[in-house]
């Protein structure tokens, strides 16, 4: 009987080891998954602002952006939803657009 309690009581302490095994690796991807957008989001604000100094239309600066983001991803080997980022880099370039008059301009901000 005791082997038998010795036993149960091995395999018991190995599945619940197991089970925080599982749960601790889950964490450690979702916080790298976090990481690896927060390194995204951090070159696309750049690349948004080099665009903003190299090119006057939106469509250009949008290629530009959105080449040089991937360009990012593969050299660092993120991954990322590029229909979201695409919608990502639109709001910030209308953002932009909306910040970035210039003097003596009027727009539906300026009123």
């Amino acid at each position: 009987m005791d082997s038998l309690e010795i036993i149960f009581g091995v395999l018991s302490t190995i599945l619940v080891c197991m089970i925080y095994l599982v749960k601790l690796i889950e964490k450690i991807k979702e916080v790298r998954k976090l990481e690896n957008k927060d390194l995204i989001l951090k070159e696309l604000m750049d690349l948004i602002k080099l665009s903003e100094e190299l090119f006057e239309s939106g469509e250009e600066k949008k290629k530009f952006v959105v080449t040089r983001i991937k360009n990012f991803q593969l050299e660092n080997k993120l991954k990322s939803n590029m229909d979201e980022l695409e919608h990502q880099i639109e709001s910030y370039i209308d953002l932009t657009n909306k910040v970035n008059i210039k003097k003596g301009e009027i727009n539906e901000y300026s009123k």
